[in-house]
């Protein structure tokens, strides 16, 4: 009798294939049930009991945090207390050096020294910004009032002024013998415009 012919294998697929269709067939397929056992377990029985233990707990962690932070001041008290007891120990043994007779005197210290020392720092950097903007302001005020003056002294002579690109002005010297100088010689020249143009106009006025 002949032997029949064998059944066509199924094609199988390989873990290892890097056949896309393959590997998207194999992340499609679905995932096993859980036991439902599993779930009845980790399903919780009273939520208000959930809720007060899991509050519960927030309070005792809010609790170790405020201990820990407590320690902590705590050690650095102990550690500026000690730092003070040494400073102080030191400023007795320099009386004593300096034949200081009241050893018990009660040290004066200056109340800005009790200041921290970034404090200070921005305590002075803010009065030099306030000083800055004070001599801005009275820079401005200067040149506006030079700027007044334009029509006697003459744009040139502002704007020469205000760039310093002539050597003989300074700004300090603004109402100084230069500025007093050229002031003057303006004014005598307006005065002569002002004669010739009222002597020009005398005829015609009644």
């Amino acid at each position: 009798m002949p032997a029949s012919p064998p059944a066509p294998s199924q094609p199988t697929i390989s873990i290892a294939s890097s056949d896309p269709l393959a590997h998207l067939s194999r992340t499609l397929a679905p995932a096993p049930d859980p036991p439902r056992q599993a779930l009845r377990l980790a399903r919780p029985r009273d939520p208000q009991t959930c809720a007060a233990n899991k509050i519960s707990d927030l309070h005792v962690g809010i609790l170790d945090t405020i201990e820990a932070q407590a320690k902590e001041a705590e050690k650095e008290v102990a550690q500026l207390t000690h730092a003070v007891a040494q400073l102080t120990e030191q400023i007795r043994q320099l009386r004593i050096r300096l034949g200081h007779r009241d050893l018990e005197a009660q040290l004066e210290i200056p109340a800005e020294a009790l200041v921290p020392k970034l404090q200070r720092i921005q305590n002075i950097l803010n009065d030099l910004s306030q000083t800055k903007f004070d001599r801005e302001i009275l820079v401005e005020n200067l040149l506006r009032r030079l700027e007044s003056f334009a029509p006697i002294l003459g744009d040139q002579f502002i704007q020469d002024a205000v760039t310093k690109s002539n050597q003989s002005l300074r700004i300090g010297q603004m109402f100084g013998a230069n500025l007093s100088t050229e002031y003057i010689s303006r004014l005598e020249k307006q005065s002569q415009e002002f004669e010739l143009e009222v002597s020009s106009t005398a005829p015609y006025s009644f």
